[in-house]
């Protein structure tokens, strides 16, 4: 978990140590402390890009929770079920996960496990669910799950699952175009993750803030903080969401009418989401890429083969 938090969520070495686990885990059939490991390894798939690894993981981590029949580990297991379905844009079933969650566990009897995970488990489950609902366009009821997970992890006073939880306000406010919130909440959640070593949320933060700087008229420093946030995630071996921040990065560089190099990383993110099954933007990157067609056709300057 110390790599995890220094390194990323997906850095090699981290998802070296807990295979390792899961080897001795095997061996010693400690099904227990398994459902832990698979929790480490599924949390590097998910973080390095690889979705259909991921789901595959978690429907075995599913299995031995079954067989073990304790609540904890069902939780964890379902918890993992709702990501993968969530980022590969499995709306329905990533809500009926995630839901479950809280009818086997109230948010009232919440017991924390800090020690346990990085992160909250239903923090990070409220967080998730919020990110459901807002690409499902229920908007309202979004933000009030992502303010219920900020509530949360300041009564747990669990700083790393509040920046956490603040990341994911700022994003859904980014969601519904209220980009001067989202810039607060986003900025809000950097400060923490500078003040505890969280070097992930931070890139993650700084990804959407840039993005909303951009469509607050601050186009050129959006652009860069984009670019700044790309190139860490890139070298901390975290793709998860790369479609989307390439989507962000094409959309902010249109108001600054570099329209070409937009719609290369259009095309470059409808790659990636068909390779990964990373499919939880494709509509807002086709919107976008349309767009600027539009644009360059109007000005006689299209020279891109339309994707279909």
């Amino acid at each position: 978990m110390a790599r995890m938090a220094a390194c990323g969520y997906g850095a090699p070495e981290v998802e070296t140590t807990y295979r390792r686990s899961r080897e001795l885990c095997l061996r010693l059939n400690k099904k227990r402390r398994l459902v832990r490991v698979l929790w480490g390894i599924h949390t590097c798939l998910v973080n390095a890009g690889q979705l259909v690894p991921s789901l595959e993981l978690s429907r075995e981590m599913r299995q031995v929770a079954d067989s073990l029949g304790d609540p904890a580990s069902i939780i964890e297991s379902l918890h993992a079920l709702g990501t993968s379905h969530a980022f590969m844009g499995n709306l329905p079933d990533a809500r009926e996960a995630l839901e479950r969650i809280f009818a086997l566990s109230p948010i009232g009897q919440h017991k924390f496990c800090g020690s346990l995970y990085l992160l909250d488990t239903c923090v990070t489950s409220l967080s998730m669910l919020a990110r459901v609902l807002a690409r499902m366009g229920l908007l309202d009821e979004a933000i009030q799950k992502a303010e219920t997970s900020v509530d949360l992890a300041n009564q747990l006073a669990h700083s790393p699952s509040l920046a956490y939880a603040t990341f994911w306000v700022g994003w859904i406010r980014h969601a519904r175009g209220e980009y001067a919130d989202a810039c607060w909440h986003l900025e809000a959640a950097m400060a923490l993750c500078q003040k505890h070593g969280l070097p992930q949320i931070l890139e993650w933060a700084r990804v959407v803030r840039g993005s909303s700087l951009a469509h607050l008229g601050k186009v050129a420093e959006g652009i860069s903080e984009i670019r700044r946030s790309l190139d860490t995630q890139l070298a901390m071996r975290c793709l998860l969401e790369r479609p989307y921040c390439l989507t962000l990065l094409a959309d902010a560089l249109s108001f600054a009418h570099g329209y070409h190099e937009a719609l290369r990383l259009c095309d470059d993110a409808l790659k990636i989401a068909g390779e990964t099954q990373g499919r939880s933007y494709d509509i807002e990157t086709r919107q976008i890429r349309e767009g600027i067609l539009v644009v360059l056709n109007a000005a006689g300057r299209r020279d891109a083969i339309p994707m279909t």
